[in-house]
C-alpha cells in the first residue's frame, strides 16, 4: 500500500468517526474499532495466513547415524578391494564405527522412549478420561460379516444352560449343617 493510501484512508477515517461518534467512550471506543476494521477490510482485504510448513530436520545424534553408515558402506567396498593386510586395519575401523553407532542408536532410542513418555504424561494430566479409555480400549481389528441373529444366537447357545431350572440331585459328599443364626 502506497503513503497516497493511507492519507486517503486517514482522512476518510476522520470525517466518518467525527459523524458518527457520540456517547460515551465506552461505546465511542467499540464503535470506532469496528469501523476501522470494516472498512480496512473492505479497501484493502484481510491477508490470509498460509499455515506454516514444518519441514522436517534431522537431530544432531540422527546425522551422525547417517554418516557413520555411509562410511560403513564405503568401508564394506574398500574392503572388498583391499589386500589381507589392509583389510586387518580396516576391520578394526569398521568394528571402532559399529561400535559408535550402536552407542548413537541406543541413545537416539531412549530419547524417543522419553518423549513418548512425556507425551503420554501431558495428555494424561489434560485430559485422564480419555486418556484412561485410550489405553483400555486398544485399537479395533476384523471385520463382522455375521448378520445379528446369528450373533446373539451363537452367545446363547455359548453362555447359556438349559438345565438351570432343574433342581440339583443331593449331594451324598456334602454335609447338612444348622444355620448358627437366624436370618
Amino acid at each position: 500500500m502506497t503513503s497516497k493510501e493511507w492519507e486517503k484512508f486517514y482522512d476518510d477515517m476522520e470525517r466518518i468517526l467525527e459523524m458518527t461518534l457520540t456517547g460515551p467512550e465506552e461505546k465511542k471506543l467499540e464503535i470506532m474499532t469496528r469501523m476501522i476494521f470494516t472498512i480496512v477490510e473492505d479497501r484493502f482485504g484481510v491477508e490470509k495466513k498460509q499455515p506454516k510448513r514444518t519441514v522436517y530436520q534431522p537431530s544432531r545424534r540422527e546425522r551422525e547415524i547417517t554418516n557413520i553408515r555411509r562410511e560403513l558402506r564405503t568401508l564394506a567396498n574398500i574392503y572388498r578391494r583391499s589386500g589381507e593386510e589392509e583389510k586387518k586395519g580396516l576391520s578394526k575401523i569398521r568394528i571402532d564405527l559399529r561400535r559408535q553407532l550402536k552407542g548413537l542408536r541406543k541413545a537416539e532410542r531412549i530419547r524417543k522412549k522419553k518423549a513418548g513418555k512425556e507425551q503420554k504424561e501431558s495428555s494424561f494430566v489434560r485430559n485422564p478420561y480419555k486418556f484412561a479409555s485410550s489405553v483400555l480400549e486398544g485399537k479395533r481389528s476384523g471385520k463382522l460379516d455375521k448378520s445379528r441373529e446369528e450373533v446373539e444366537a451363537y452367545l446363547k447357545e455359548t453362555h447359556s444352560d438349559d438345565t438351570r431350572d432343574k433342581s440339583l440331585k443331593r449331594n451324598n459328599r456334602i454335609e447338612d449343617i444348622p444355620p448358627t443364626r437366624n436370618l
